[in-house]
């Protein structure tokens, strides 16, 4: 058997380099799982729509949207959760309890009534962004609420000649520009 100049042969540098990779590959792997454990958010949140109707208008003519949030503590220590709406402004938030008590690794599924002025819709939508505050936290989630479908008046500044005003019977050849 020929030996190198270190006295190790060609397969026991083979060998050695195998070896340095597995666990060069096995480090990488460790270093990774734990960068994502460390990244992980101290709560899951999940907005759901309440069951039954899409949308309630109340006596003093607000739209209301029944959500569910789903929230799961994923801290070691007990969190005090509120939930607030950030955009628009003048949306309300009205939880069950002013504020939610999660154990460690406790989830809870919150009912929450959202109230938004009609004119808060356009085409029965609205988007509105929910903040879950807890203790060293602040997690924002994007929803869509639910409404009537408001359209929205506009100014007419323009009235434009109508090529096809024949087609249409009693259009007297004016189209109205929006």
């Amino acid at each position: 058997m020929k030996t190198g100049q270190a006295g190790l042969s060609p397969q026991g540098i083979s060998l050695r380099l195998r070896v340095v990779k597995h666990s060069a590959t096995l480090l990488l792997s460790l270093g990774l799982l734990s960068l994502l454990s460390a990244a992980q958010p101290p709560a899951d949140v999940t907005i759901l729509r309440g069951t039954g109707s899409a949308f309630a208008l109340t006596d003093s003519g607000q739209v209301e949207n029944i959500l569910l949030v789903k929230l799961a503590n994923h801290t070691d220590r007990i969190q005090q959760v509120t939930i607030v709406a950030t955009d628009p402004p003048l949306i309300q938030v009205m939880a069950t309890r002013d504020r939610i008590e999660l154990k460690p690794g406790e989830a809870t599924i919150e009912p929450i009534r959202v109230l938004a002025m009609p004119m808060t819709f356009h085409r029965g939508r609205a988007d509105v962004m929910l903040r879950i505050i807890g203790d060293g936290m602040q997690i924002d989630r994007p929803c869509q609420l639910l409404g009537p479908r408001i359209v929205q008046q506009t100014l007419v500044t323009d009235i434009k000649p109508d090529s096809h005003a024949d087609d249409e019977p009693g259009v007297a050849g004016m189209k109205l520009g929006l």
